[in-house]
């Protein structure tokens, strides 16, 4: 931050209105802006994302020119000088962009050099906030930045530029130094992977343009033609329900199923027989008895036993983004829907109404992954509007508190997990598990189904009876449902006293050391965020609210799987 200002007051153009907007921060930006004296306008605002944080920014600034800087980037000194020279020159323009580079710090020098072997390290695209500057003229043309996006929301916002028809060029020349560091937001996210992370700006580009073509269309007085894409989400959603209707009434052999997830009551009304197997083991440690009016209904069929087929879809391919969801056809205070190709499942929720629809053309060809958590993007956006925040985490502990495991896949979460079933831990989940920050911290199971690596299976001898994929040789993962063998060892939720990041050393003993709330944030947030479709700020922001209230660690687990729950329950201990 502090070589962030200095490269501000280094320009050679004057005069300069410095406003530093902290996004919730817990850094001491303040007391760093504080030393500059009168010559910066501190503003903070609770966390929100990058794109609120710009917008308080262009609210406050008397400026008639406009440029944004990230605190991990520099500016060369004469930044401003040439885009104000190109600015104010022939032809005209509104908006200067200049060329820019990264540069890591020295502890990432090696990362470096493996990207360098990928021919990945180039000077980057200038289409970014840092090398912007524009006439405060476009933000009251086009728009400020969308502040529900965590990423993409810069994108849309020059996309907004492009349909404009604003008059922008590009000052060819590097002005523009982007600093790489262990605490990046977007080199956390980038643990993902680059191809993610673009897929995810795509995506929200996508939807702004077909919002765009809707709105255009719907304007026009003109034309009678009607798009297949013109239908309303709720007349699909209805559409649906009539079909599954005729599933019900067409397959005498249905069944209901009620569940308690995370507080809440959850009916489960199969047409036909053939998901109930697919669908329920993994949910069974929290089968309930059945109410009249159950706080969520799941309603599910598959085409194949009941012979009756999901509705007509009223898109086409191109409307499909990275994660299925459909462009047009996902409002967040009401309607969501995805269908996967791949798998041919489709899912939909009307929240106003809290009933979904899950659907398969055919149950034989349901996946293996599936039955370990199924209903996983229906419960996540049902969830969310009761603020419980699915995330992609596990989960052990006792009835007096537990802790959270964070980290991608391959960083120890699975391994220690199952090694704690063997112990006087109990198991609430090993990937996915509800949280929530009101009225306290805690944690809720929702599958009691667990994976491991098949050359870690022999590990674990004590899990061996659980296995349920043994019969799919080219599974990746080995899936287990606990519940069935090991109902004593399941607890369905918890008080969280710590988040753990776990991490494979090789050595034999487990140890532990506090780590900072950046390191927990960076292994939860990338892996829930791009895991689940849909993620946006606000999710973002309930996951740093729950880091933000406890201790969290790193954890070396190591060969000698016996200490692993000896070091947590130590932990617990002196919570």
């Amino acid at each position: 931050m502090r070589q962030a200002i200095n490269s501000i007051l280094k320009q050679s153009y004057r005069p300069l209105e410095i406003i530093v907007v902290d996004d919730g921060s817990t850094d001491g930006t303040a007391e760093l802006v504080k030393s500059y004296g009168q010559q910066i306008t501190y503003l903070f605002q609770p966390n929100r994302g990058p794109g609120a944080a710009r917008n308080l920014g262009l609210t406050v600034t008397k400026g008639e020119l406009i440029a944004f800087i990230d605190a991990d980037d520099l500016w060369h000194p004469e930044k401003l000088s040439r885009q104000v020279k190109r600015l104010n020159a022939p032809p005209p323009i509104d908006v200067c962009f200049t060329v820019v580079n990264n540069f890591w710090i020295p502890e990432l020098i090696e990362e470096k050099k493996r990207l360098q072997e990928k021919n990945l390290v180039k000077t980057i695209i200038p289409f970014v906030p840092s090398s912007c500057l524009a006439r405060r003229s476009l933000f009251e043309t086009i728009g400020q930045f969308d502040s529900e996006l965590l990423i993409g929301e810069d994108s849309i916002l020059f996309s907004r530029m492009k349909d404009r028809g604003v008059a922008n060029d590009v000052l060819r020349e590097v002005l523009v130094y982007r600093r790489i560091h262990e605490n990046n937001l977007t080199r956390g996210l980038s643990i993902c992977t680059r191809e993610e992370i673009m897929g995810k700006a795509k995506d929200a580009l996508k939807e702004y343009r077909y919002r765009k073509e809707m709105a255009h269309k719907s304007s026009d007085s003109s034309t009678n033609e009607v798009s297949r894409k013109d239908t309303n989400p709720e007349t699909f959603f209805k559409t649906a329900y009539q079909a599954f209707e005729k599933a019900k009434q067409a397959n005498k052999g249905y069944t209901d199923r009620f569940y308690a997830v995370g507080g809440y009551t959850i009916k489960l009304c199969f047409a036909g027989l053939a998901l109930v197997p697919l669908i329920t083991p993994a949910l069974e440690h929290l089968a309930s008895g059945p109410i009249s009016k159950p706080d969520l209904t799941i309603c599910l069929w598959d085409s194949g036993s009941t012979a009756i087929d999901m509705p007509v879809f009223p898109w086409t391919r191109d409307d499909y983004t990275s994660r299925g969801e459909i462009c047009g056809y996902n409002d967040d205070s009401n309607i969501r829907v995805t269908f996967r190709s791949y798998t041919g499942i489709l899912d939909i929720l009307n929240a106003k109404e809290s009933l979904a629809i899950f659907s398969i053309k055919d149950a034989r060809q349901f996946p293996v992954h599936e039955s370990g958590s199924p209903l996983l993007r229906i419960l996540d956006w049902w969830m969310r509007n009761r603020r419980l925040q699915l995330v992609q985490a596990g989960a052990v502990g006792t009835s007096m508190g537990g802790v959270l495991l964070a980290g991608k896949g391959g960083s120890g979460k699975s391994t220690t997990a199952f090694a704690c079933l063997d112990s006087g831990l109990l198991y609430a989940s090993d990937d996915y598990c509800l949280i929530s920050t009101e009225p306290n911290i805690r944690a809720y199971s929702v599958y009691s189904s667990g994976k491991l690596d098949k050359k870690d299976i022999h590990r674990f001898p004590h899990v061996a009876p659980a296995i349920s994929n043994i019969n799919f040789p080219n599974s990746e993962k080995t899936l287990f449902f606990l519940n069935e063998y090991y109902p004593e060892k399941i607890i369905a939720s918890f008080p969280v006293r710590a988040i753990l990041v776990p991490c494979v050393t090789g050595c034999s003993e487990t140890t532990l050391k506090p780590t900072s709330k950046a390191t927990a944030l960076k292994a939860l947030v990338p892996s829930t965020m791009f895991q689940l479709p849909g993620a946006r700020v606000k999710d973002f922001q309930e996951i740093t609210r729950f880091v933000k209230k406890i201790p969290c660690y790193s954890f070396e687990t190591g060969t000698d799987l016996s200490r692993i729950p000896d070091v947590i329950s130590d932990l617990l201990s002196k919570s």
